[in-house]
């Protein structure tokens, strides 16, 4: 199923995911600030 979208599933350690997310969340958020994006 994964192959028919072009995705391939690879394993890594837990630690390498938790650098990932919070690489992710701080380039997000940078991109949420600039834009002055509120929730209201």
């Amino acid at each position: 199923m994964l192959s028919a979208s072009a995705i391939e599933a690879i394993g890594s350690p837990p630690e390498r995911l938790g650098v990932y997310i919070k690489s992710e969340l701080t380039k997000w958020a940078k991109v949420v600030k600039d834009a002055g994006v509120r929730v209201d």
